[in-house]
């Protein structure tokens, strides 16, 4: 009989981490082969057999970038682990990701792409499969034994680590690994550097990938823009624009994020409402939108206020002749700025959401900017009435 398959990534299973609580609640072994070993994956493992019970742990990781030596010690130290560590020219190219534990009733297999770090554990986008094996069939039991096999061949690759600890290889490693971090970190910054300058931001989602791609990218241009505090405030911004947008006319509005924007060549994320942004955040600060006086004098005279009570606030129209207030906030003043901004904001709304029909540029809709907003902020929005991509 075939065994049970889990995928991972899945609503029951999101990631391994919780795969990882579900194969070793009763289990008396947990063995594994993996490349690439953190210290804050060792952290995350050693949480959850803390959690179920400490079974006994063996484990062959990889002795070379990127594993840190430090990591492979506290495998030993914390975890009890029996610790084996491929090192040498073999190194490079030991690469497996596959974790075999047994209760009295099941064999599990956990086998995917991520490593014994934070990321392969649950923040990457990983994929693995955890098999079930019962152990009452004979059938499965010689299954699950040919993935022990499996295991023990990747084992035996491995020196133990009192012995790889000795060698001129470990000794190389440990010496060369703070000079490593400093080039690891520095590729880390280049990679986020491509990402922004990479993703395709503001087009119609093409159901490829791109989204997370979207997401991981506004973050990253939040983390570089702001401070703690000052993004605190502008994704509560971000959040309360969408929302009176959306309850203004559900399909009168557009979120986009726009990797270089014809005004400053700099990228934005902005809230549209017809043909116009009402409020923009950028490298520069937020930008709040408000209408001419004889619109509406309530949200002029908010935007007045901006301009007479917040330091640094200025007047930038988005077009010659286009004079009605458009108040750009630096971003350090944002929580002063917010009462009299929203308010000049909701008026432009008013102003500028469609009376019917969706909003234009609705194919430049960022559904991912909406989730990011939800994700850093905690709370409900919902996507334009028009996208099929709803919460």
């Amino acid at each position: 009989m075939p065994p049970d398959q889990l995928l991972v990534p899945s609503r029951e299973t999101p990631d391994a981490l919780t795969a990882f609580r579900a194969m070793l609640r009763g289990a008396s072994w947990l063995h594994g082969a993996v490349a690439f070993v953190s210290q804050r994956g060792v952290d995350l493992l050693a949480g959850v057999l803390e959690e179920v019970g400490t079974p006994t742990v063996k484990v062959v990781v990889r002795g070379a970038p990127i594993t840190d030596p430090q990591a492979v010690l506290e495998l030993d130290a914390r975890l009890g682990a029996e610790v084996r560590v491929v090192l040498g020219e073999r190194a490079p190219g030991f690469h497996p990701k596959l974790w075999v534990s047994q209760t009295e009733e099941t064999t599990w297999v956990l086998s995917g792409s991520g490593n014994l770090t934070a990321g392969g554990l649950h923040a990457n986008d990983e994929q693995f499969e955890l098999l079930r094996f019962p152990r009452a069939h004979r059938s499965t039991r010689v299954q699950a034994d040919a993935h022990m096999t499996r295991w023990k061949r990747f084992y035996d690759r491995g020196l133990p680590l009192a012995d790889a600890i000795r060698t001129d290889a470990w000794t190389a490693w440990e010496a060369q690994w703070a000079e490593r971090e400093t080039l690891q970190a520095r590729a880390r910054e280049l990679d986020r550097e491509l990402a922004i300058a990479d993703a395709t931001i503001g087009a119609p989602a093409r159901g490829d990938g791109s989204a997370a791609v979207e997401q991981s990218t506004i973050r990253s241009w939040m983390e570089r823009w702001y401070t703690d505090s000052e993004r605190e405030v502008v994704w509560e911004l971000l959040a309360e624009v969408m929302a009176a947008a959306h309850a203004h006319r559900p399909s009168g509005w557009v979120a986009s994020a726009t990797r270089k924007s014809k005004h400053d060549g700099l990228p934005r994320l902005q809230v549209f409402c017809g043909l116009s942004q009402v409020f923009v955040a950028s490298q520069r600060g937020v930008v709040f939108e408000a209408p001419h006086q004889y619109v509406d004098p309530s949200g002029y005279a908010a935007a007045m206020t901006l301009l007479q009570k917040v330091p640094e606030a200025r007047h930038e129209p988005w077009a010659a002749g286009d004079d009605h207030p458009c108040v750009v906030v630096p971003a350090v003043h944002a929580a002063a700025a917010r009462e009299s901004g929203l308010q000049a904001v909701r008026a432009a709304i008013d102003w500028r959401s469609p009376k019917r029909g969706r909003a234009a540029h609705a194919q430049f809709h960022s559904p991912a900017l909406v989730h990011a907003v939800v994700k850093a902020t905690g709370r409900e929005l919902d996507q334009p009435s028009y996208h099929p991509w709803r919460g």
